[in-house]
């Protein structure tokens, strides 16, 4: 809502390569919600696409589980892939 198809499937992207570094490395909702206190059901409806991650929580989870968000970063040539 408020975002340009671009920017959605941008952030659609983004969430897809969260969901696969968190799944990659063994990082379990439960564990960034304990880490965080973001609740796990809110967590949950984050990776499913069902609620926008703010930038604040993308901030603590970062921080929680010891990653830079930069490796997120969508780069000018997958925007337009």
């Amino acid at each position: 809502q408020g975002y340009s198809s671009a920017a959605s499937d941008v952030y659609k992207r983004q969430i897809d390569y969260f969901n696969a570094y968190l799944k990659n490395n063994g990082i379990t909702k439960a564990h960034i919600s304990r880490k965080t206190e973001i609740p796990a059901d809110t967590i949950s409806k984050i990776l499913r696409k069902e609620r926008r991650l703010m930038a604040d929580e993308f901030l603590e989870i970062c921080t929680a589980i010891n990653i830079s968000p930069e490796i997120f970063r969508i780069s000018d040539e997958t925007k337009s892939a």
